[in-house]
């Protein structure tokens, strides 16, 4: 969907430069414009809604993990650790752990899938292919 605007705007450039352009032609163009960016928002509110959720149901996981963890532990163990640091790393690390699980993959995938289509659209539109 991100690949649809430019190559978009590069034909009604081009079809603007050889003085081919008609009022239907700038519909349909204008239109698959408009439906590029419903289907950009559509499809990045589920991807990023599917890993949010899956972080945020990550890192509740771990605290309940945690929380019954200290529940466990004896007296010697907070006369050895103090509170106040238990409590810090507790909510620090969680904090971090949801933020690699969200924004770091998101941003892994993101990459990944963006950059891999537009080298797969940059050889087919290279070697002649249609649009």
């Amino acid at each position: 969907m991100n690949l649809i605007p430019p190559r978009a705007i590069g034909v009604l450039v081009d079809l603007m430069a050889k003085h081919k352009l008609n009022g239907s032609t700038l519909l349909l163009w204008l239109g698959l414009l408009v439906l590029a960016g419903v289907g950009q928002y559509v499809f990045r509110f589920g991807w990023r809604t599917a890993i949010w959720g899956g972080a945020a149901k990550l890192e509740k996981t771990l605290r309940s993990r945690l929380f019954k963890h200290f529940m466990d532990m004896d007296a010697i163990f907070y006369q050895k650790h103090r509170t106040g640091d238990l409590m810090a790393h507790a909510t620090n690390d969680l904090n971090a752990i949801q933020n690699v699980a969200g924004a770091g993959i998101l941003t892994l995938f993101d990459s990944i899938i963006t950059g891999g289509t537009t080298i797969v659209a940059m050889a087919i539109l290279s070697t002649g292919g249609s649009p």
